[in-house]
Order: C-alpha cells, then sequence, then structure tokens
C-alpha cells in the first residue's frame, strides 16, 4: 500500500509540473501588445507617435520654382536631377499609415479595462485623421496607390496587391475626415493645455482642402464628378468657419511671430509643436540661419505675383507703375508683400 500511494503522489506531482509549463509569462523588461493598450496614457502616448509625422517648416521648397533662388544651384530647377530608385514621399506616407493602422486596430482593446469609449473614439480619430493625411499625401503625387486599411504581416499578399483607383482612396480619406470631425474634441475643450493635438475643426479644414485639390483636379482633367468634390470642399469650409472657433489674426506679419503663437492666436488650425515654450525645447530647426546666409531669396517673379491694394494683378491694376527703383515696387502694394520680403531704405 505504501507503495501505490508513493507512485500515485509522483503522479500528481508531474501533472502539476506540466500545468506549470503551459503558463504564459509576460516579458518584464520591455512593452508588448498584452501589457499596452490599456490605459489612456497608453492610447496617447501611441497617438503622439503620429505627430511626428508632420512636415517642417518648408524653407527651401520655393528654390524649386522661379519665386526664389538658392547660393547654389538646384537640380530641380536646373533640370539636372535624376530620379531616384526610391522616393520617401512613397515610403514615408505608408509608416504613417501603418502606424495609424496599428492604434485603430488596438485602442479599443482600452475599453476591456474600463477606458471611456468617447476617449478611445477621441484616439481613434486621432489615427484616422493621419491616415487620411498619409493618402492624401499619396494621392497628390501618385493618382492610385495601394489601400491598406490593417496591419500586414511580412509576406501578407496584400504587399503585392495592385493598386486601388484614385477615386476608393479620395472616398476612404473622406469617411476618416468624417470620424474624426464626429469624435475629436473642439479646440476649446483641448484648451491651452491640449493646443497641438488635432481638433475637430483641423479635420473639417483638411476635409475642405483634399476636397478643394481633388474637385479641381477632376475638373481640369475631365475626370470623376468636380462638383461632388467642390461640394463638399464648401461644406467643410463653411463648418469650420461657423464653428465659432476660429477667428482672423490681427497682424498678417506677427502671425509669423512669437505674437502669433500659441491657443490665444485663433487662427491657427494645425501646428507643429516645436517645444513646450521657448525655454523648453524638443525639437530643433535652423530657419534662421538657413535665411540669414541666404539659402533662399525672392526673385522679381515672386515680386511680380503680388496683388496690389485693389486686389487687382499688376498687369491689371491701374494703380500699378512701373517702378524705377526697387523700393517703388512696394508701392501700392498688397501688404503682405512688405510683411514677408525685407527691404532696406
Amino acid at each position: 500500500m505504501k507503495i501505490k500511494y508513493k507512485i500515485l503522489s509522483m503522479v500528481f506531482v508531474s501533472t502539476i509540473g506540466f500545468n506549470a509549463c503551459d503558463v504564459v509569462r509576460l516579458p518584464e523588461t520591455e512593452i508588448t501588445d498584452q501589457t499596452y493598450w490599456r490605459s489612456e496614457n497608453d492610447l496617447k502616448m501611441a497617438a503622439n507617435y503620429l505627430y511626428t509625422f508632420l512636415p517642417g517648416l518648408p524653407v527651401t521648397s520655393d528654390i524649386w520654382s522661379d519665386d526664389a533662388f538658392a547660393i547654389g544651384p538646384n537640380p530641380i530647377s536646373d533640370g539636372t536631377r535624376l530620379a531616384p530608385a526610391t522616393d520617401e514621399s512613397y515610403n514615408t506616407p505608408y509608416l504613417l499609415i501603418r502606424a495609424a493602422n496599428n492604434i485603430i486596430e488596438k485602442a479599443p482593446n482600452a475599453l476591456e479595462t474600463g477606458v471611456n469609449q468617447s476617449i478611445v473614439d477621441n484616439y481613434l480619430a486621432e489615427a484616422r485623421f493621419f491616415r487620411a493625411w498619409a493618402y492624401f499625401e499619396l494621392v497628390k503625387r501618385y493618382g492610385d496607390v495601394p489601400l491598406i486599411l490593417t496591419t500586414l504581416a511580412e509576406k501578407d499578399e496584400k504587399l503585392f496587391a495592385p493598386a486601388d483607383s484614385r477615386e476608393n482612396v479620395v472616398n476612404v480619406i473622406y469617411e476618416d475626415l468624417d470620424f474624426a470631425i464626429a469624435n475629436l474634441r473642439t479646440p476649446s475643450m483641448l484648451g491651452a493645455a491640449g493646443y497641438g493635438r488635432i481638433a475637430n475643426t483641423t479635420a473639417m479644414a483638411f476635409k475642405s482642402r483634399v476636397a478643394l485639390f481633388e474637385g479641381t483636379f477632376s475638373k481640369y482633367h475631365k475626370i470623376g464628378d468636380a462638383n461632388r468634390h467642390l461640394n463638399i470642399a464648401l461644406a467643410a469650409a463653411k463648418a469650420c468657419m461657423d464653428s465659432g472657433e476660429h477667428d482672423l489674426f490681427n497682424s498678417y506679419f506677427n502671425l509669423f511671430q512669437y505674437a502669433g503663437e500659441g491657443r490665444a492666436n485663433r487662427e491657427n488650425i494645425l501646428v507643429k509643436q516645436y517645444g513646450l515654450s521657448l525655454t523648453e525645447s524638443v525639437l530643433f530647426h535652423n530657419v534662421q540661419r538657413l535665411l540669414e546666409t541666404g539659402v533662399a531669396n525672392p526673385t522679381k517673379a515672386l515680386v511680380d505675383s503680388y496683388l496690389m491694394q485693389d486686389g487687382l494683378p499688376i498687369e491689371k491694376s491701374p494703380l500699378y507703375k512701373k517702378p524705377t527703383t526697387i523700393l517703388e515696387d512696394f508701392n501700392d502694394r498688397d501688404l503682405r508683400m512688405s510683411a514677408t520680403l525685407f527691404k532696406k531704405r
């Protein structure tokens, strides 16, 4: 009997050992999906990454045109640029799309830990805004592009799928922005603490821009329904204006100075934050030094493109008199010209 008891005890211990091997242990030194997506802060931190894709100040882009010249030749404007094998204007938006898709798929997990539905929807809305942003960047340059609305594995067949039609992609952009408009907070709700985050009026204004671009493209290329897009643009712009959240700033010059910074400037709709304050920088830029060293200089073509104070171009305005000195170019011109170009008396 004692022998049988010992044998049964060994079997019982062995069974416990096998069951213990089935326990799933999560890594204690790294973040995983099983331990993340549990709080509002988790969602906010994930969404913060999307903001790193906002473009910086385009100081040198005008030298690609006849509006500005640089201290050295530009391969685009002088015709010597060779098309590269890969282009970040194609790859980078898809990095943003994948990050947004990841949030869209996993943020609802926070509902299981008691995070409020409206909070989850707010960060879903931020993700869908940025997905729309990325697809618009692609559509502007390439037209038809692959429409990927889920995160893909390395060998997923969708990685090799053909491009979707421009119309389908734009419709998804509208759907994403409609969700964003319905679920994002207003600028007033965000307040000073939330300044810089995407608001519902940001989505309205961006939807208007997308629709205006598509409507104009459709009209002049004679494809699609131009009126549909233009009406969407009108409605979205009006919704933003009627929201009561924004006004024109009282100084065009100060709009781009420290006076135009912050929530007090109600003209700001979408901003890229470079820091918490002037003394607490997070990101840096060298725009001032670039301008001081002549990396972008205005041309006569840019000067001539400014309207006169009566709103007419120089070719049609009775106010225009052919200048005999450079300073006379500023006479009776749109005041934004003097606020933009340096002049020395």
